[in-house]
């Protein structure tokens, strides 16, 4: 019994999807500006962003489904990954083996120091 909930589990677990973002309603020319870029096909963060901002200094701010996703759209544009610059796509397949590995020390040590035992009453001097 234990065996056919633990597959029966598993097998419905396996079938659920994560909650996806869906885009509201598309922009119309009766909503302001920075919320037509932001439904745009193409976009540039930066604009919207300052079209938002200007948008709020002069209007007050009334929060909306577009503002919630708005703020969804930022949070998901700081998680993204960056992807690597051509810089150091270059730096780091280069063959220049100067920038290796450097050995450092020591390279003499004392390999019998921790099997030797001090006679008890004995002075030890330690530095």
């Amino acid at each position: 019994m234990k065996r056919i909930f633990l597959t029966t589990a598993f097998i419905l677990s396996c079938s659920l999807f994560a909650q996806l973002e869906m885009q509201y309603a598309k922009s119309t020319d009766e909503n302001p500006r920075w919320i037509q870029l932001m439904y745009a096909e193409s976009k540039d963060a930066g604009l919207i962003s300052k079209a938002y901002e200007s948008y709020y200094k002069t209007h007050p701010f009334v929060k909306n489904k577009h503002t919630q996703y708005y703020k969804r759209w930022q949070r998901s544009l700081s998680r993204a990954k960056a992807l690597p610059t051509q810089k150091y796509i270059d730096a780091s397949t280069s063959n220049n083996k100067a920038a290796g590995w450097i050995p450092r020390g020591p390279f003499d040590f004392d390999i019998d120091a921790a099997s030797r035992s001090y006679a008890p009453g004995a002075a030890h001097i330690y530095c």
